[in-house]
């Protein structure tokens, strides 16, 4: 529940009217939202102003609960929806698999250890170059929400530091971009391959990766 909610009030009636929205009970739950703040700042500690600030509180935590339909910076975990799906894509148990087991010679573990790799690159391109970390909206999100952003960024600034030891002159991303069509060109070679075999008749050569 948000620690901050006259502030957080403020921040939605901002970026949502800044951004618009056709959900017209939003947009009167600003405007309600809006006037129950400014009578309770002008009434201060008087019965009207603690009514006001109470009415206001309750109304934006009700309003908070449907964050996820919010755009712009009021719905902070949207810039990670990408990611999450992708993440979340990659194994069942949500878990995200690095590296693999020796690829000699055998095209279809080249092709898992490949794309693993192509698919972690991927996941840190598709995060936010930067965390609005004093926006009262991340401040206001639920401790999953905030575990989730804090791991996908241990994740990002792994991954960018991986790439800053190689050449430290570089620009991470631009390094991430040429680091992934690397990745593409081995995960099309390792494909090549396993056509290659299918269309001769070969056996492939598969190995336990449990």
């Amino acid at each position: 529940m948000p620690q901050e909610p006259l502030e957080l009030g403020k921040f939605l009636v901002s970026e949502i009217t800044d951004h618009g929205s056709g959900d017209t009970l939003t947009v009167w739950l600003m405007h309600y939202i809006a006037e129950m703040i400014a009578e309770a700042e002008k009434e201060g500690e008087s019965p009207l102003g603690r009514s006001a600030k109470k009415e206001a509180r309750e109304t934006i935590f009700k309003l908070w609960e449907h964050r996820s339909t919010f755009s712009g910076r009021a719905n902070p975990m949207k810039d990670y929806e990408g990611a999450l799906r992708l993440l979340h894509s990659l194994r069942r148990d949500g878990y995200f698999v690095f590296g693999g087991l020796d690829t000699d010679g055998d095209p279809i573990e080249a092709f898992r250890t490949g794309a693993a790799t192509l698919l972690s690159s991927l996941l840190v391109l598709s995060l936010p170059d930067r965390a609005s970390r004093q926006d009262v909206a991340v401040r206001s999100l639920s401790e999953v929400e905030k575990k989730i952003m804090r791991e996908l960024h241990v994740v990002k600034i792994r991954r960018v530091a991986k790439i800053a030891e190689v050449d430290e002159q570089e620009d991470p991303r631009g390094a991430l971009k040429r680091d992934i069509l690397e990745d593409i060109a081995r995960v099309r070679k390792s494909l090549d391959a396993i056509e290659t075999n299918l269309s001769s008749g070969s056996n492939l050569e598969m190995h336990n990766s449990s």
